[in-house]
């Protein structure tokens, strides 16, 4: 499906994986925090603890590209300029990717419509910027020796084993 001028369309297909991408999301920033020695703010690593990667990664400084797709996703826009997760939630609620897959998963009945494909391409990019914040080139061929990724013109960095580009904006 393009996702141009389907951005709103969902499915249980698209639920699927969005959800799938999301839990990837969720275990990477885990070990990423874990690994880092910051502790969860209450029981159990959830999105103000995620939010604390903003500080030392700058996600929100980053955008990503699917040349295939045709598509630029800005996944953490929201969390430029923001104090703290709240202050995201109250700016942004269920626009934002990460608090829309929280309010599917957790009452699908009433909130399936935001397993749409704007949300999983945020995700997917969301997913592929946190890697790349983190391991640089290696997140995408982490068992080569040598990794091969150019960057464009445009500043774009791209591997020759993925399809999606991250370029910090």
């Amino acid at each position: 499906m393009d996702p141009k001028g389907n951005s709103d369309t969902f499915s249980h297909r698209i639920y699927e994986v969005f959800l799938r991408t999301c839990t990837e999301f969720e275990n990477v920033a885990k070990q990423i925090l874990k690994y880092n020695k910051i502790s969860a703010i209450g029981d159990g690593y959830k999105m103000q603890d995620y939010f604390k990667l903003e500080k030392d990664l700058k996600l929100s400084d980053y955008m990503a590209l699917n040349n295939a797709l045709g598509v630029e996703i800005y996944p953490f826009f929201c969390l430029g300029g923001a104090k703290n997760y709240g202050e995201v939630m109250k700016n942004f609620g269920s626009g934002f990717w990460y608090q829309a897959y929280n309010e599917v998963k957790h009452n699908r009945s009433e909130n399936f419509k935001f397993a749409k494909m704007d949300n999983l391409l945020s995700a997917v990019g969301g997913l592929a910027i946190l890697l790349f914040t983190q391991y640089e080139s290696n997140a995408f061929s982490p068992y080569k020796e040598a990794s091969f990724y150019q960057i464009d013109k445009d500043g774009i960095t791209f591997s020759d084993y993925t399809i999606w580009g991250i370029k910090k904006i």
